[in-house]
């Protein structure tokens, strides 16, 4: 769904700013649930609910004997949490609202 690379802008308070043309596409499909996780701890990856949900069925497929796409799966599902999305309130992230500053947003 997102494409692209737009610099998204952490504030102060640890809400992260979505930005335009991610907006744009969040409004035009009246989406407001979004799952945001990390991998890495470096870089939080922000996607559509209901994208995650069939990306994480579709690797859950694959995770028998695959060790990188179980790591993969334990590190997002412990780090992840569903968040409601409002333009005016921006996206914070919960446990790491506070530590968001320093993760970059990759847009799934």
């Amino acid at each position: 769904m997102f494409r692209g690379n737009h610099p998204a802008k952490i504030e102060e308070s640890g809400r992260l700013k979505v930005p335009v043309p991610f907006k744009q596409l969040l409004d035009a499909a009246n989406i407001t649930d979004l799952y945001v996780t990390t991998a890495d701890g470096e870089r939080a990856q922000i996607w559509p609910l209901d994208e995650w949900k069939k990306n994480e069925s579709r690797l859950k497929k694959h995770s028998v004997g695959n060790k990188a796409v179980k790591n993969y799966l334990d590190m997002t599902g412990y780090h992840g949490q569903e968040v409601r999305w409002t333009p005016r309130d921006g996206l914070c992230w919960g446990r790491f609202c506070a530590r968001g500053r320093s993760l970059r947003a990759n847009w799934r």
